[in-house]
């Protein structure tokens, strides 16, 4: 299903109502068409790294399980903090997007699931590799969640925090604090916003995002088809992903944000990962740069000088 072809946006069509499960009879036609075993060894290769896009929950989790062990290499389980009654509890879509525990390694393929930095790619279903991963001074790798997450994003075009020899540019995610309601209880979770991404359900990313330009779509009986989507149409959501009862809150924190912005204030990050240097086990070697975050009127901006 070549980009610009008819056929891509019937797919699109077919997706959407997968998602809405309202799937009709010209859909199902065309998913079956694209069933595996009616295509040639050649055909099926072309989808061997391709985001999968399954029914449940159950298979996606087997599918990323699979493809994180194939990689070889430790894996840590960085689990969020939760402030509030039940919070720890909330499945990711009623707190901000962010997920309970995210299994990480060097190597994994992950996606982010807030809007960071839109205009240089750092948005919404932006998917990439982790490099490295860096903890603050004195804290213990084994028991404590990492301060920083190196990724180099498929689609990144704006200012880098590191440039490798083989020419990869690497750019730190920190984690994000949402706050959302239980009932009538003020919730928040402390999390990166990244899940691992081998494969995703079908209501996600939203309708909203860009779709990648060839995914692998499966429904419970297998059926998937290939789609090379228009990326010069595709468009971000850019709601935040905190809920309504969390609106005066996070008003309150854009006001003082616009405020110090006005009065030229470049706000820094986490004061443990100020210098290179602190990332106990990263890559990164140089030293006596600072990685500061200047917010102008809600976009964050990631800015690296002396």
């Amino acid at each position: 299903m070549d980009q610009g072809r008819n056929d891509g946006k019937a797919f699109r069509e077919a997706l959407e109502e997968l998602r809405l499960l309202q799937l009709s009879v010209e859909s199902w036609k065309l998913l079956s068409g694209r069933v595996q075993a009616k295509l040639d060894d050649q055909e099926v290769a072309r989808f061997a790294n391709a985001l999968r896009v399954y029914a449940t929950k159950d298979r996606v989790n087997e599918y990323n399980h699979y493809h994180l062990d194939r990689l070889g290499r430790p894996i840590i389980q960085v689990k969020a903090k939760n402030v509030g009654h039940g919070a720890a509890a909330a499945p990711d879509d009623k707190a901000g997007n962010l997920a309970k525990q995210i299994p990480i390694c060097v190597g994994a393929h992950l996606m982010l699931t807030s809007n960071l930095w839109q205009p240089v790619g750092l948005c919404n279903g932006a998917r990439g590799t982790v490099y490295d991963m860096g903890w603050a001074p004195g804290a213990d790798p084994v028991q404590d969640p990492p301060c920083v997450i190196m990724m180099e994003f498929d689609k990144y075009n704006g200012p880098v925090f590191l440039t490798t020899a083989d020419g990869r540019n690497i750019v730190p995610i920190l984690p994000v604090e949402r706050d959302f309601l239980i009932g009538s209880t003020l919730c928040t979770r402390t999390q990166f916003p990244l899940i691992v991404c081998y494969a995703i359900t079908q209501d996600y990313p939203p309708a909203s995002a860009s779709i990648p330009p060839k995914d692998r779509v499966s429904s419970s009986l297998g059926q998937w088809s290939d789609q090379r989507a228009s990326q010069k149409g595709g468009k971000v959501s850019q709601d935040d992903p905190s809920t309504a009862g969390a609106r005066v809150r996070l008003a309150a924190i854009q006001r003082d944000h616009r405020s110090r912005c006005r009065a030229g204030e470049t706000v820094s990050l986490t004061p443990t990962i100020s210098q290179l240097g602190v990332f106990q086990g990263s890559k990164a070697t140089e030293e006596g740069m600072q990685l500061r975050v200047k917010i102008d009127y809600g976009q964050v901006g990631v800015k690296v000088g002396g």
